[in-house]
């Protein structure tokens, strides 16, 4: 077995023309990739190119020979990003301030147009930022894979909050308020002197979105989003 080991060893080649790269080139990533594992693999595809075996290169590495065999392998199947080293398991690295600078900026954002009357916004309200939206955005944004727990953590540690959203009545137009004022004092005075009969509706609507759910917000600040009742389906009763 051990010399079928060292025969296959030695009849390794490193493909690099497959990939139109030269052994100069293994070389420069031995010396400037940024992992020292990432270092060690292109080092090692080197010296192969150099003539040595991958029994002698996995003897001075302290590695096993079966070990730099694949990595042969993987660079001759996949090119030279199959040797790049990529985190697996333990804990994740911690998230970097531009990423926690874009987590902030996003939510605060969000909370800003949840608050704009739906007649003063243009277009839908952005969604409710949630921890499963916020893993997928920082994965799309800055390709990075971080589970919700960290998340969770590093939004507390920004000054945020999970909390009940409070519903922000829309107030009515102030200058047509006023305009209604002037035209409800000359029929007050026709009433007063018997000139018209003033009939008086109270007019209550009832609000379809009762319950506004939950979101992340800025902590010791109330979560206010605004009403999107009453709209096209909304209910109205009067009363004399």
């Amino acid at each position: 077995m051990e010399t079928l080991l060292q025969f296959q060893c030695s009849m390794l080649t490193v493909e690099t023309t497959k990939w139109q790269q030269t052994p100069e080139r293994l070389r420069d990533y031995a010396v400037t990739s940024e992992h020292p594992r990432t270092r060690e693999r292109f080092m090692a595809l080197y010296e192969i190119t150099q003539g040595q075996s991958a029994t002698h290169v996995a003897s001075q590495g302290k590695r096993n020979p079966q070990t730099v065999m694949d990595w042969v392998h993987r660079y001759n199947t996949a090119g030279p990003e199959a040797l790049v080293y990529r985190h697996s398991g333990g804990h994740p690295p911690p998230l970097s301030d531009d990423v926690k600078a874009g987590l902030g900026q996003s939510i605060r954002k969000a909370l800003e147009v949840a608050a704009i009357p739906p007649q003063e916004r243009q277009g839908d309200p952005l969604p409710r930022w949630t921890l499963k939206r916020l893993v997928h955005w920082v994965k799309t944004t800055f390709a990075i894979d971080c589970c919700r727990d960290t998340l969770r953590k590093v939004l507390k540690d920004l000054g945020f909050s999970w909390k009940k959203a409070r519903k922000l009545l829309n107030k009515g137009n102030p200058d047509h308020r006023a305009a209604f004022l002037k035209q409800l004092e000359v029929h007050l005075d026709d009433a007063l002197h018997e000139r018209c009969l003033l009939v008086y509706i109270d007019e209550a609507h009832v609000h379809l979105d009762t319950d506004e759910g939950y979101g992340w917000s800025v902590k010791g600040e109330r979560f206010w989003v605004s009403s999107s009742s009453p709209g096209l389906e909304k209910v109205s009763f009067y009363g004399l």
